[in-house]
């Protein structure tokens, strides 16, 4: 598990994520209820999996993948409460997307990026989820990072 894995999972377990609203994030909200996700999701970093079943319920076919444990284990809970089928993993993102190259319609990231601890694991992210973006895919990316960039893309 990578550092900041276990610094989420102690907080999720702690019941103190400050970033987990126990609902969807206001701004994924929106792009959900416009209609602007759709078809197969990945949900990179889905925590504990809020924005995951928000997607299934809206139709959407659902991975979400997070480092933490305990998220995945509360995810999967949210989701069965909620009845909708979601696939959840536990691991490190990228290596969890080895080999679904060209496989999602859609990539959401709601601070996953702005958690990585370099700039080479941020290249390697950008790279990961590129590679398993369907051409034409959109990526939907919500973080608290206002002037970081990875060679000039914010």
């Amino acid at each position: 598990m990578t550092a900041p894995a276990m610094f989420a999972d102690i907080l999720y377990r702690s019941g103190k994520a400050p970033w987990d609203l126990g609902a969807p994030q206001p701004a994924v909200a929106a792009l959900i209820a416009h209609g602007a996700v759709q078809g197969r999701v990945l949900d990179a970093g889905c925590g504990t999996g809020h924005h995951a079943v928000a997607l299934a319920r809206a139709g959407c076919d659902v991975v979400g993948i997070d480092g933490s444990p305990t998220a995945v284990r509360r995810a999967r809970l949210n989701a069965r409460a909620a009845g909708v089928e979601v696939e959840f993993r536990c691991g490190d993102v990228v290596e969890e997307l080895c080999n679904a190259l060209h496989s999602f319609d859609a990539v959401l990231d709601s601070k996953c990026f702005d958690n990585l601890p370099s700039t080479a694991d941020r290249r390697r992210y950008a790279a990961a989820l590129h590679h398993v973006m369907k051409p034409g895919g959109l990526l939907y990316m919500l973080n608290f990072a206002r002037g970081d960039s990875v060679d000039g893309v914010r």
